[in-house]
């Protein structure tokens, strides 16, 4: 298990445990999230090593990746995502004032969204680090996805739009991905990034029962 005693980001020795959090999903094991006291960062502590992360995705509950349809709560996802693509569409046209461009959505799980924008008429490409996801993609949304060994294809400033939709928090290693972006990215090209907040009003409200502290799959929290 990696073991932060500093924080990650300042590499301050200042940092405390904000609370203990609990793997609801698939292994009930608990994970303490902490909290720099220099530069605020909050950030999931003794999580798994990158070789064995992917057994903690490995739920039929993990609907960006299995994608199933059964119970209610899944079906209310399916719904919420179609009405989210449409929104997310018209961000990246209003924010980047384009009317078609080269977009790649890094974190596609089983390619809805480049699906979406494809049928819109925009070139978009997807990366997704689940084989599971990528299988699903092709063979149900006819859309191939390059795996994160496939970076190095992108030619430097080929892309318009960069997407990375509530992927930032799940990567053992961000700066790597954020420097990739910086070099496909187009002079005046459009980085878009979703995360969880947990300044919001309902992680403050339910503390260590926030549904997106989603330990140990979520890493960092901004």
């Amino acid at each position: 298990m990696p073991i932060h005693n500093k924080c990650p980001l300042c590499r301050s020795g200042e940092i405390y445990i904000l609370y203990e959090c609990t793997d609801f999903l698939v292994s009930g094991e608990k994970f303490p999230v902490s909290r720099c006291k220099s530069c605020s960062f909050v950030f999931t502590n003794n999580y798994p090593p990158e070789d064995k992360a992917s057994g903690y995705y490995s739920s039929d509950e993990y609907i960006s990746h299995s994608d199933t349809g059964k119970g209610l709560v899944n079906r209310l996802y399916h719904l919420a995502r179609k009405i989210m693509l449409g929104r997310k569409y018209k961000l990246l046209k209003k924010e980047s004032g384009l009317h078609n461009a080269s977009v790649l959505d890094i974190g596609s799980g089983t390619g809805y969204f480049p699906m979406f924008l494809r049928k819109k008429g925009w070139e978009c490409q997807g990366i997704e680090i689940s084989e599971e996801a990528r299988q699903y993609a092709v063979i149900n949304n006819n859309i191939s996805l390059f795996s994160p060994a496939d970076t190095g294809r992108f030619e430097k400033s080929s892309m318009d739009i960069i997407t990375m939709w509530h992927t930032l928090e799940h990567f053992y290693h961000p700066d790597e991905y954020l420097g990739f972006s910086n070099r496909i990215l187009k002079e005046r090209g459009l980085l878009v990034i979703a995360v969880p907040n947990h300044l919001s009003y309902d992680a403050l409200k339910y503390e260590d029962l926030w549904a997106a502290w989603d330990v140990p799959r979520h890493l960092w929290h901004f």
